[in-house]
């Protein structure tokens, strides 16, 4: 399968250009299929519906939380690369991480957002 082929280079360590081209739904999809699990027993292990699952791998989004614990079930850890589109928004996603890794090293609920 072609996801599978592409997975196994990540394992390897020599990710392909088209791992990293593609969206966390593909890279989930891949995943999933190269650990011979279907949407509903990804499902079952993560707490999070069936039909979710499947938007994602469709290119629908989610919270980091969402993906972290999708890729735990499947034994991975989550990193995602993010595609600078300017120095401002480096500096603005580098400020971001440092923020939530201070708040998980002090184990500090993320505020809650407004409605």
């Amino acid at each position: 399968m072609k996801n599978e082929r592409i997975f196994e280079d990540v394992l390897r360590g020599n990710p392909s250009a088209r791992w990293f081209d593609s969206k966390p739904g593909a890279q989930l999809r891949a995943a999933r299929e190269y650990r011979g699990m279907s949407q509903r027993a990804l499902a079952e292990g993560s707490g999070i519906d069936q039909a979710t699952i499947s938007r994602l791998e469709a290119g629908s989004d989610a919270r980091f939380s969402t993906w972290r614990r999708l890729f735990a079930v499947l034994g991975f850890l989550s990193a995602f690369a993010l595609h600078e589109s300017s120095e401002e928004a480096a500096d603005l996603c580098a400020e971001e991480m440092e923020t939530r890794l201070q708040r998980m090293a002090d184990k500090t609920p993320a505020p809650r957002r407004r409605p």
